[in-house]
């Protein structure tokens, strides 16, 4: 879970760049919010920061020792270049930042998160490989509710869409959201209701791109 010397050189030089969003891109994701039902909250205190990734890193370590959520996960990760190459989907070693092998042992051996004597260790490793934080964001509003799903999905569209406008970009950490433990924690940090994405936002150099299925491939006619 930490940047590999030699594989990862030029995410290294991204995550030593990391800029905060100027006040001006606040406001426009949080009027684009409103305008869709949501609401946008940011905070940009380092020590509120901390808090919030150690819960996520905690919530990580523990879902990834729950036999559903590790067995589903796991079987979209994609350990080597061939492997994303071919599937064209998944979650690819290099957007996630890590060596081959480590994310290799954070799929096989999940239960080193949890040993005492590794879990301080990989905690640390993990918190490292995360990079500076300048700011993270959080939309909250009926997401989950099934009636909205078709509106919600356009919002988080248009609202990715206009981070990307903005030269910004996600991180996602989505198991502040999944674990309910973590959720509820979060919840009373941040005085907000119905959280249903939490992420890193920042201004940065480019980061590696997924391999992905062409529209053609992925439309259904």
């Amino acid at each position: 879970m930490l940047l590999n010397s030699s594989s990862h050189v030029e995410h290294a030089e991204f995550l030593c760049t990391q800029r905060p969003s100027p006040p001006e891109a606040v406001n426009a994701l949080a009027a684009l919010s409103r305008e869709f039902g949501h609401t946008y909250r940011q905070t940009d205190s380092p020590e509120q920061i901390d808090r919030i990734l150690a819960h996520n890193i905690d919530a990580v370590f523990h879902d990834m020792n729950v036999a559903a959520y590790h067995d589903e996960i796991t079987s979209w990760f994609r350990f080597t270049d061939k492997a994303a190459k071919h599937h064209r989907d998944g979650l690819d070693y290099r957007c996630m930042n890590l060596s081959r092998s480590e994310f290799w042992l954070s799929a096989r051996m999940s239960p080193l998160l949890l040993f005492p004597p590794s879990r301080w260790l990989l905690r640390a490793r993990y918190k490292r490989q995360l990079g500076t934080v300048p700011a993270i964001g959080m939309l909250s509003g009926k997401f989950f509710v099934a009636e909205n799903a078709v509106d919600s999905g356009r919002f988080l569209m248009r609202f990715w869409l206009e981070t990307a406008r903005l030269g910004l970009y996600l991180h996602p950490y989505g198991n502040l959201v999944t674990n309910s433990d973590a959720a509820k924690w979060l919840k009373h940090e941040v005085g907000l209701d119905d959280i249903w994405l939490v992420f890193k936002l920042e201004h940065a150099d480019e980061p590696p791109k997924s391999h992905r299925r062409s529209l053609d491939e992925i439309l259904i006619t």
